[in-house]
């Protein structure tokens, strides 16, 4: 059976001060969980981090009861628990960055984009949500090449099939955005 994996970044469950500045909808849960439900049971799904800001516990369970795919949670700024609290709420493995080479592509995955010391082909990060770059820390935007690709919930609020994301990096690629 092929394994399909899924990539998603900055759900921020329960960030309602950030909902209101993104103009997220009102039910902005609702629809997130609803298509993280669609990835199927064999997949692995891969989160760049902030899952969820306040009531942390129950947001993190909820997210737990509708994933079936494996997850793998690559911690972001507001994910400030023990790595053991992730596991203990869902999470198949907890890390700050992984790479892997798969659709002969080394791919690095992190929340924030990584600084390019040739050790990937694409860092495949999460972080600036809408593109509103004069909000970010200039560090991070003054890193991007065209090997940094953003992956943002504002739009689909839906889980990226990555196989799809890497055949279409120029359309995802993070300098697009500025």
């Amino acid at each position: 059976m092929r394994t399909n994996y899924y990539v998603c970044a900055d759900l921020h469950l329960g960030h309602k001060k950030l909902a209101q500045e993104l103009d997220r909808p009102d039910n902005v849960e609702q629809i997130i969980f609803s298509n993280i439900r669609k990835v199927e049971e064999h997949s692995i799904l891969i989160n760049l981090g902030d899952v969820a800001f306040g009531k942390e516990h129950e947001w993190h369970l909820c997210l737990r009861d509708r994933t079936k795919a494996k997850s793998i949670l690559v911690l972001g700024n507001h994910d400030k628990r023990t790595l053991s609290w992730y596991y203990n709420h869902g999470w198949d493995f907890v890390c700050s960055r992984f790479d892997l080479f798969i659709f002969g592509q080394r791919i690095a995955f992190s929340h924030r984009p990584v600084i390019d010391d040739g050790s990937f082909d694409l860092n495949v990060h999460g972080h600036f949500h809408n593109c509103l770059f004069k909000f970010w820390e200039s560090d991070l935007v003054n890193r991007l090449t065209d090997k940094h690709v953003l992956i943002k919930m504002e739009h689909s609020y839906a889980p990226f099939n990555l196989q799809h994301v890497i055949a279409n990096k120029k359309d995802f690629m993070t300098l697009n955005f500025r």
